[in-house]
């Protein structure tokens, strides 16, 4: 079993992010002007409700913005009400910063130089650990925010469960007290890096223990949310308020459920389960109907070798209802595309480098997708 010190969550953080401490970058100074978050020259991914021009809300991982900006630093004002999320931030080409927010406001960088920059924010940590207020930036009296250059051609959406929010990218911790999200970098689970390979933006719904029918160690069927029913909210771990897509609307939808289905207390029957990924096809449809989906089976090999009959069952069976534009992925046809190696000890959730595994495998045949719907 893949044991971890500590340290080592450190070790591989730096390795695959270049991680510098945020509290080296300096103290925040006066003479400030705050950015509301409506300001129109911050750019956004995922789903951020706007609440108001003074309060964007979010409450998945992988949620991002960025803007450009004038002046020799620039800050933040995320409150995570002492929920455990981790965000990272880069300024111009420089290394990506992960940190957990500061009370009232956090500085991103200092000591920049004159000219012009560019922010990256973007929240690390999946939705189950809590909805983040953000209520803008901060710069300098004499900075600014410039407009934005021309924005992604493509979008791209990624539904599942704990896999797609990169939960133990990092390396799984057995020992030492290191967290559950500590461990978790959704910015590096595959769909970002998909996204990010092909220049998308993308939004990402990656859930801890979400399965199609049956949850994570689900002990009965209940009423509990489901991937049909997450996939309508604003944030996992509310109700309400529903979503409301205002932004572009995604060229691609790519499903990646199925794996706790079989890993929960109840099993679910083979009609069950196909029909529930019927259901879940059907609820992505109504919100996009011109967009691809394409429902790529479970990554592990044993989830995928019950599934696979499954989902192409259900994918073939709308088809035959008359969508054209479902298609169904099976990553382990010809062999499993991970090895033991690629997982963090566990053989369910993959490292970093088997995220990017699954991005290169996937990059084909987005990218002929999207080149074809041009």
């Amino acid at each position: 079993m893949y044991k971890s010190p500590k340290t080592m969550t450190k070790f591989l953080t730096a390795l695959f992010l270049g991680i510098l401490p945020i509290c080296s970058l300096g103290e925040a100074a006066s003479a400030t002007v705050l950015i509301k978050p409506s300001a129109p020259e911050i750019t956004y991914g995922g789903r951020w409700e706007k609440s108001s021009d003074q309060l964007y809300r979010v409450g998945h991982g992988a949620a991002y913005l960025q803007a450009t900006f004038t002046g020799d630093r620039i800050e933040a004002k995320i409150n995570d009400k002492g929920q455990e999320i981790f965000w990272l931030a880069r300024i111009d080409d420089g290394y990506l910063q992960r940190f957990k927010a500061q009370k009232d406001t956090t500085v991103l960088g200092n000591y920049l130089g004159k000219g012009t920059h560019k922010l990256f924010l973007v929240r690390d940590t999946e939705g189950g650990a809590g909805i983040t207020d953000f209520t803008g930036l901060v710069l300098p009296s004499e900075g600014k925010l410039l407009p934005e250059t021309t924005p992604p051609r493509y979008k791209l959406e990624f539904v599942g469960d704990s896999i797609s929010a990169g939960a133990y990218a990092l390396g799984r911790e057995f020992e030492g007290g290191t967290s559950y999200m500590e461990t978790e970098s959704s910015y590096l689970a595959f769909g970002p890096l998909l996204a990010r390979q092909l220049k998308a933006e993308y939004s990402v719904l990656g859930e801890s223990g979400e399965g199609v029918v049956s949850n994570y160690q689900e002990p009965s069927h209940s009423s509990a949310c489901h991937a049909a029913d997450s996939y309508l909210r604003t944030f996992s771990s509310s109700r309400l308020p529903l979503w409301q897509e205002t932004g572009k609307e995604p060229d691609i939808v790519i499903l990646n459920h199925g794996t706790n289905d079989y890993l929960s207390n109840r099993i679910p029957k083979a009609e069950d389960f196909t029909a529930g990924y019927r259901h879940l096809i059907e609820v992505v449809r109504s919100k996009h109907p011109q967009a691809v989906i394409l429902c790529v089976s479970p990554i592990p090999i044993a989830e995928y070798q019950i599934t696979n009959p499954l989902i192409a069952q259900a994918v073939q069976a709308e088809q035959a209802k008359g969508d054209t534009k479902v298609f169904y992925v099976p990553v382990n046809s010809e062999a499993p595309l991970l090895q033991k190696s690629d997982y963090a000890g566990d053989n369910e959730h993959p490292l970093a480098k088997g995220h990017k595994k699954i991005a290169d495998f996937l990059f084909p045949i987005v990218y002929g997708i999207l080149k074809n719907n041009k």
